[in-house]
């Protein structure tokens, strides 16, 4: 299991998506790796067309809390921003099986 803390995080701001600052740009990828790390059954996913340094998974289980089925994780300079969906990025809103 990973620690935010661990990862060089040093600020966290949680609404309906998370915002982690961290302490420099390396820690931001190293976070972003962790929160991204594929469970067993899940996969990577495209993310939103135009956004870079952006890691995208599929969860095999929905997050149980928000029951996102898809997750990506954007660096921005020292943040990493996490967001979830029911539908991929990209998705018209149907329901993805």
């Amino acid at each position: 299991m990973y620690s935010p803390s661990s990862r060089g995080a040093c600020s966290v701001a949680h609404n309906d998506g998370t915002i982690y600052r961290t302490r420099d740009l390396e820690s931001a990828f190293r976070l972003q790796t962790a929160l991204t790390t594929l469970g067993k059954d899940d996969d990577e996913t495209a993310g939103p067309p135009g956004i870079v340094d952006t890691h995208c998974i599929k969860l095999d289980e929905p997050e149980p809390i928000r029951d996102s089925k898809f997750m990506c994780a954007m660096v921005y300079g020292r943040y990493v921003a996490v967001i979830g969906a029911r539908a991929g990025f990209g998705d018209t809103g149907a329901e993805d099986g």
